[in-house]
C-alpha cells in the first residue's frame, strides 16, 4: 500500500524544524496555546489532512 501525503499547503518559505526545550516540562506544568500562535503555525506548516489540525513541520501528526 503507498503511503498518501495528507499535508494541504505548507509553506516551503520556512523551514520544516521546530525545537523546543523540553527537559522540565511536564503534565502539571503546561503554558497556554494562544490563539495567533495557532494561526501562525497553521499559516507555516499547513493543516495535516489526517486529523485536520495544524501541522508540526513532519510528514506525522
Amino acid at each position: 500500500m503507498e503511503k498518501r501525503n495528507l499535508w494541504k499547503s505548507p509553506n516551503i518559505n520556512y523551514q520544516y524544524h521546530v525545537s523546543s526545550k523540553s527537559d522540565n516540562i511536564s503534565e502539571s506544568h503546561r503554558e497556554p496555546v494562544f490563539i495567533n500562535d495557532l494561526k501562525k503555525r497553521k499559516e507555516v506548516y499547513g493543516i495535516c489532512g489526517e486529523c485536520n489540525k495544524p501541522g508540526t513541520g513532519r510528514n506525522w501528526c
